[in-house]
């Protein structure tokens, strides 16, 4: 990254690296647990950013949320992690988290004078936040992620209607409960993050319904991406959809069940795509500390 960048960027992002590494499971009580195998598996990967930040000679901030925050043994986890790489991990809470993407959002997007509703579906959990300023009106955080309703309503992998529609129904039973607080914030723009909602808007560009060029697609693409997806029953089949990173084939049904639910509760007619979320957040607040507070 370089700072202070003359358009009024705190920094700008010359380089990004970015690896994937699930760590939410359950034990045989369908407790959250993180499994021996992914806490080996994190600790390789943050021994080898660890690396990649002392060639840079840059320092390193790891975050940590809901799937260890849930976890029953996270502080085995963060205590491994702590012993075997000389990292320690800040386990946020939700509120920091909504913080850390609304800044982000708001500092590097051109929708300075907008109000605005900021969702952020993650794998364990989904931020909504609204606001106007630079800090946000309406922050909620719900257990609801793409790898969370993967695990529980399609374990095998397969998009079979019964488990699409509950997942589905559920998905709306839980934005209802937040619907009424969404809309009386009256937001003009709606701005997504993530993994979920870049698949989508990749997918689109893929299937020629967005311009290669965009940064948005509205509620009619969502739902032609939508069928497509849910359509497309078998996990390899669908790790070739054209615009779909092979690694997500697993948890994108969830993740467009979701978004369809939020679309269609909360009244988006179209969305914007941001790069900018938890990971620019906190590189914000390290440059210039505000205190995350909602």
């Amino acid at each position: 990254m370089t700072a202070n960048s003359p358009d009024g960027r705190v920094f700008n992002v010359i380089d990004r690296e970015k690896a994937v590494l699930r760590l939410a499971s359950k034990d045989r009580f369908g407790r959250p647990i993180i499994k021996e195998k992914d806490i080996k598996a994190a600790v390789r990967l943050i021994r080898l950013f660890k690396s990649k930040a002392e060639e840079n000679n840059a320092s390193i901030k790891a975050v940590a949320t809901s799937a260890v925050r849930e976890a029953i043994n996270r502080e085995e986890f963060i205590g491994r992690v702590a012993s075997d790489t000389g990292v320690e991990i800040d386990v946020i809470t939700w509120q920091k988290e909504a913080g850390y993407i609304y800044r982000a959002i708001r500092h590097f997007l051109h929708f300075k004078d907008h109000r605005i509703l900021c969702v952020d579906v993650g794998g364990g959990s989904s931020e909504f936040i609204t606001g106007s300023g630079d800090t946000p009106d309406y922050a909620v955080s719900l257990r609801m992620g793409a790898v969370r309703f993967t695990r529980e309503f399609m374990p095998d992998l397969v998009t079979r209607k019964g488990s699409v529609a509950k997942a589905y129904y559920y998905s709306l039973g839980m934005i209802e409960a937040i619907r009424d607080n969404i809309l009386a914030n009256k937001y003009e723009t709606a701005i997504f993050s993530s993994g979920s909602a870049k698949s989508v808007l990749t997918m689109a560009k893929g299937m020629g319904i967005v311009a290669a060029g965009s940064y948005s697609f509205s509620y009619e693409n969502l739902l032609k991406v939508y069928d497509l997806v849910i359509n497309t029953e078998d996990l390899k089949k669908r790790a070739t959809i054209p615009g779909l990173e092979p690694r997500r084939a697993d948890v994108v049904a969830a993740g467009v069940i979701i978004l369809r639910a939020i679309f269609e509760k909360l009244e988006v007619r179209r969305a914007f795509f941001s790069e900018y979320a938890l990971r620019e957040g906190v590189l914000l607040e390290l440059i210039q500390p505000t205190g995350i507070k909602l």
